[in-house]
């Protein structure tokens, strides 16, 4: 919503904490004593790589929604600031489109991974 009013800031800022939330949700699922900082991305890497539990196939996916959440990080670097000319606006939009989808299918990857993880339990 916030894109398509033209809050490109803010509408970064909600995708990144999307993925932050998701990667936190996780953790706690499983266990984790993560830090209570802002970011938790360097440590839910370790622990996606380090943890036997996690087979390759889900630790590919995970580093993968990570690669996108980089992105997304770079992305709002530059949010904030005004533009030279609709072209460069354009072009971080498709950007933004790209994490975007991103990001809703890491939060339905984080429900199913939920789900799943509740009947081990």
């Amino acid at each position: 919503m916030n894109y398509a009013h033209g809050n490109m800031d803010i509408a970064v800022y909600s995708l990144e904490m999307s993925f932050e939330i998701g990667m936190k949700c996780l953790l706690q699922k499983m266990h984790s004593d993560f830090p209570k900082s802002h970011s938790v991305e360097d440590f839910f890497v370790v622990y996606v790589e380090k943890n036997p539990q996690i087979n390759q196939e889900t630790k590919t996916s995970l580093l993968s929604y990570l690669d996108d959440f980089r992105t997304l990080l770079r992305l709002r670097n530059v949010a904030g600031y005004s533009f030279e000319n609709q072209k460069e606006l354009e072009s971080m939009g498709k950007v933004y489109g790209v994490t975007h989808d991103s990001a809703e299918s890491f939060l339905g990857y984080v429900n199913n991974a939920l789900k799943e993880l509740d009947k081990v339990s």
